[in-house]
């Protein structure tokens, strides 16, 4: 389970869904893949995964 970030949890909604909610991050060059990985997985364990699908992805569109 990922920790609470308890400043964004007071701007969260309370009607909003019960299996959202604001979680920390952190504040590194990895904090978009950590999000993703989030989003993703339910924990940000994954945030080198999410990178690498992303380069993956990037590279063979290189087109447009």
């Amino acid at each position: 389970m990922e920790q609470l970030d308890t400043t964004a949890a007071v701007l969260y909604q309370e009607d909003g869904p019960a299996v959202l909610f604001p979680v920390e991050v952190g504040i590194d060059a990895n904090c978009c893949s950590r999000a993703l990985s989030i989003l993703t997985y339910g924990k940000k364990d994954h945030h080198v995964e999410m990178i690498c699908r992303l380069v993956v992805e990037m590279a063979s569109d290189e087109e447009k």
